[in-house]
């Protein structure tokens, strides 16, 4: 049972206008994204930790599954109006695909702390570097 409804999409800001649809139309569409993306969630993060009732899971699995449809949406909006892209509107659709970019990598970040933990550190909290050194004294002698 998906954990997000059509009303937390619409919280999230997204309209039917946004899709060229009424509010029959919009709710059909969202009703099968976050279906999908219930499932496929789901299916990557195991039954258990999907249907978890600690708190922090289930918040962990819901922003998850709100991310996912967001990048789905998104990608939707990006589809319908790339046939009319030109050099007026450009930026707008890089705006839509780097938003939806954003959501995708979120859910990825979200899905990795549901995985590994609540606490874990994700890939984006490590830094690394290298330090060289050499038996070579290279300061010149006066």
């Amino acid at each position: 049972m998906p954990k997000i409804t059509t009303s937390d999409l619409e919280k999230m800001g997204f309209k039917p206008a946004m899709f060229d649809v009424d509010e029959t139309g919009f709710g059909e569409l969202a009703t099968e994204i976050i279906g999908e993306q219930s499932a496929l969630l789901q299916g990557r993060v195991g039954a258990s930790l999907y249907a978890s009732t600690d708190a922090t899971s289930a918040a962990l699995v819901k922003r998850a599954e709100k991310a996912l449809a967001a990048a789905d949406l998104y990608q939707v909006r990006f589809n319908r109006i790339a046939e009319t892209i030109d050099d007026s509107n450009g930026l707008d659709a890089f705006k839509l695909r780097r938003t939806q970019e954003n959501y995708a990598k979120e859910a990825e970040k979200l899905i990795e702390r549901i995985l590994y933990g609540a606490q874990a550190a994700t890939s984006d909290d490590f830094a690394f570097g290298a330090a060289v050194s050499s038996h070579y004294d290279d300061a010149e002698s006066a």
